[in-house]
Parts: structure tokens; C-alpha cells; sequence
């Protein structure tokens, strides 16, 4: 076991928006992560996976008993790249945390797996030994070096720009749910010397009572062209008040150093702000749609936070102004958005427990990427064949 990457060698940690050759997913088949809900969100993660592959190659990994199923429900004579699956099973879906960290060999551009121990952030789930096991069996299918880590460290616990500066929260890789007994770890180090970064950039805390403790990814994003997007909340009463002004105020020092000449972009917080940076298509769909205004963000969200039944009939009236949006794609839109804009507001309101909110936001984000879809084919918000990196 070989806890830091061999000093000889230079190592490239990517940004997501790098061109990359395939993404990887994870099927699911448990009916107690998805009680009532499994065959809709099975649903769903098809359509993520025939969006996907509009871009680039995906591979799934599927239990062997699940694969004539989920080959029947893939319609891969429509596919514009290739759909494998792979036979294996997981315990979850969450292959961001628990899958390989992949680095890249900057002399010959060789892919690396960098294998890190996944706990299920830190003990919350029983169920986790199969994840733990995902970098090492993946590394063996491409063939590639494979290098492990005594540390737990999650995908979704660090951010890069891809240019060797990495962010990260101590309230998950310094918590005590993670270290497992051994607080000896240098961090600082390991990270540069394990992902070939030159600049660590902490953070406290991510968001509130979050089920990964706070990781970064739900709250600051690296975007092209040195851009940074970052949470905020204007109300002093909410529980993210303190933590996202935290964050807002180690930026505000960090622009004075290693992220001089960089552009700042809040995005207010609301329920589920993991959700919102994945819904930001959506927002620009309603906003052109609606105020023909890219800028006007407070309108777009007050818009869906207190009129989430309304959206078919201004989508619909919308339509009668000559947008390329069909009387079908508002349909598809519409009757899947109105109920569950309300339906996650109740669960918000009502605090009802982790166990839900950490399988909703997933359902939310497969609902998220299918609008993503027709936002792509409609509006072209982003340059048509660019890799997306989903």
C-alpha cells in the first residue's frame, strides 16, 4: 500500500469541464433507498444515461441479475456513443465519493486510479464494503496504474480548477467519523503529493446538517476561465447563514492571494443548494423563456419558490410568443416540475430526516439533467458536442 504518488513522476488532477473519454455510473436495485419511489428514479437515471452518452461514452455498473432489465429499458440503437454495462454491484449510487480519483501522468498522459478508503461518509450507512471495492476492480477493467490510500477521502470532498489549486472542507477530512482513530495525517502533504496540486485552500464547513458533513461541492464550484461560484444566504435567521458567510469571507481572503484575478459569482442559497448548481439550465430555460433577462436571478427564483403550480400555463403562454419549446416539451417539463417543486418544499419545511433528503436530491438531480436535455436541443446554452463531463 503506497500512501503518496511516486515523487518522480508529475501527476495531473483534471477539472471536471477537461475532455474527458467516459463517465461512470452506478445502477440501483434497493428498494430501501428508494421505498415507493425505486422504478421512477430507475426511470430516470435511463434518461441520464441516454442524455450522457449524447456526449461521450458511459458505462454503468449493474448487478448481474439487473443487466437483461436494464438493457431492455437502454434504447442503444439511439445512443450517439456507446452504452456498456458492467457486472458489478454496488451498494449505492453515489460513484462520485466512493469511485476512483482520476489522475493523469503529465510525460505520457497515462491514465492513473488513485484508490482512497470510502466509509460511507464516515459510518452513516451500514452498507458499503462493495463501493469501498469499486476504484480497485474499475482501475482493473481499464487496465490502468492503480495506487491506494489509507486515508478516506470522498470525489465530492475537494474542487479543483485544474490548474493546481485544490479546496476542501475540515469539517469532513479532518472529522473524526473519517480519520478513524489515526488524526497523524498531514493533509496539506497528502493531498500534494497524492493528487499533484500545489495549493490547499480550506474552507470550515460546507452546508448545514448535510449528510456528507459538508462537503465542498455543494457549495463552491471552480468554473472555465478562472471563474468561481459560491453559495450565499441573505437570511440571517437560516441555519447556512453563518457557514456560507464564512465561506463568502475565506474567499474575500483567498482573492487576495492565490486567487487574485479570479471572478466571483454568488448564487443564493435555497433547499437542496447541491441541486441548484446541477439546475441552472433549468433557470436560464424560464428566464429567456419568461423575462428574455439572463441577469434577473431574484425573479427567476421567486418565480419558482412561490408560483411552482403556475409553471405549465407561463410555460404554455410562453409557447404563444414563438420560443422553440413544443406544446410536448412543455408538457414533459411542466407536469414532472410543478409537483415536485412543491413536494420538495414540504420536505424541507417539514425536516423530515436525512434518510429522504439524501435520496430526493438524487431524484431531483436526475429531473434536473432531463430538463438539462431539451435546454441543450432549444436554447444551445452551451456549445453543441462539447464534452458536458456529467
Amino acid at each position: 500500500m503506497s500512501e503518496y504518488l511516486k515523487e518522480d513522476k508529475a501527476y495531473h488532477l483534471p477539472a471536471e469541464w477537461e475532455m474527458q473519454e467516459g463517465v461512470w455510473f452506478a445502477w440501483t436495485t434497493r428498494q430501501d433507498l428508494w421505498e415507493g419511489y425505486l422504478e421512477a428514479v430507475q426511470n430516470r437515471f435511463v434518461e441520464l444515461y441516454q442524455l450522457c452518452s449524447d456526449f461521450q461514452k458511459v458505462n454503468i455498473l449493474c448487478p448481474e441479475h439487473e443487466e437483461s432489465k436494464l438493457s431492455q429499458l437502454l434504447n442503444f440503437q439511439e445512443s450517439k456513443n456507446e452504452i456498456i454495462v458492467h457486472a458489478y454491484e454496488t451498494d449505492d449510487v453515489w460513484i462520485r465519493d466512493y469511485g476512483p480519483i482520476f489522475l493523469k501522468d503529465r510525460n505520457n498522459g497515462s491514465l492513473i486510479s488513485s484508490d482512497w478508503v470510502f466509509n460511507a461518509w464516515g459510518g452513516k450507512f451500514d452498507l458499503f464494503k462493495k463501493d469501498n471495492g469499486v476504484p480497485a476492480w474499475l482501475s482493473g477493467q481499464l487496465n490502468s496504474e492503480s495506487i491506494s490510500h489509507p486515508q478516506i477521502l470522498e470525489g465530492g470532498a475537494i474542487e479543483t480548477n485544474g490548474e493546481g489549486i485544490l479546496c476542501t472542507t475540515k469539517n469532513v477530512l479532518k472529522n473524526p467519523n473519517r480519520t478513524l482513530g489515526n488524526e497523524s495525517t498531514n493533509w496539506d502533504e497528502c493531498l500534494r503529493k497524492c493528487l499533484g496540486v500545489d495549493n490547499i485552500l480550506w474552507f470550515e464547513n460546507g452546508l448545514y446538517n448535510d449528510d456528507t458533513d459538508g462537503h465542498i461541492d455543494n457549495v463552491l464550484r471552480f468554473a472555465p476561465n478562472h471563474k468561481v461560484i459560491y453559495a450565499s444566504e441573505a437570511n440571517p435567521e437560516s441555519p447556512n447563514f453563518i457557514p456560507l458567510k464564512q465561506i463568502e469571507s475565506q474567499l474575500n481572503t483567498y482573492a487576495k492571494g492565490v486567487l487574485k484575478g479570479y471572478e466571483y459569482h454568488a448564487l443564493p442559497y435555497w433547499p437542496y443548494m447541491g441541486i441548484k448548481f446541477r439546475l441552472i439550465a433549468v433557470i436560464q430555460i424560464i428566464q429567456k423563456l419568461i423575462f428574455n433577462d439572463k441577469s434577473n436571478n431574484k425573479s427567476y427564483y421567486d418565480l419558482i419558490k412561490n408560483h411552482p403550480n403556475n409553471i405549465k400555463k407561463i410555460l404554455l403562454k410562453a409557447c404563444k410568443k414563438n420560443f422553440t419549446l413544443t406544446a410536448e416539451q412543455v408538457s414533459y417539463l411542466a407536469e414532472d416540475y410543478s409537483p415536485f417543486i412543491n413536494f420538495r418544499m414540504t420536505l424541507f419545511n417539514d425536516f423530515i430526516g436525512k434518510f429522504l433528503k439524501k435520496n430526493f436530491k438524487v431524484f431531483d438531480k436526475f429531473l434536473a439533467v432531463r430538463r438539462h436535455a431539451l435546454s441543450l436541443e432549444n436554447f444551445s446554452l452551451y456549445p453543441k458536442g462539447k464534452n458536458m463531463g456529467y
